[in-house]
């Protein structure tokens, strides 16, 4: 159906590196719940200066915005090609 790869050492930074939905289930909110069980991961982490991820589609771009709260690092133009997406954590903000 689909996954979700995040690498962290559960400290001050995680890197989202996949997050894919076959086709024929997507639409169903599989991936919005991928997303939500990785923030339910990390928002507790009380060290956790970044969260970052990299995407190529504006669809992608939307939902790491409504879903995790992320925001794109680079100025850029994501017809253009990838960008840099990221969120600080608890540790970062202060």
């Amino acid at each position: 159906m689909g996954f979700a790869a995040l690498v962290t050492v559960n400290v001050t930074f995680a890197y989202l590196t996949d997050l894919f939905v076959l086709p024929e289930y997507q639409g169903l909110g599989l991936g919005g719940w991928l997303l939500d069980c990785g923030d339910e991961l990390l928002s507790p982490l009380p060290h956790l200066r970044w969260v970052m991820l990299r995407t190529a589609m504006e669809k992608s771009k939307q939902s790491y915005e409504r879903g995790l709260g992320m925001g794109v690092l680079e100025s850029g133009d994501i017809r253009q090609g990838p960008v840099m997406m990221g969120k600080k954590g608890k540790a970062g903000q202060s």
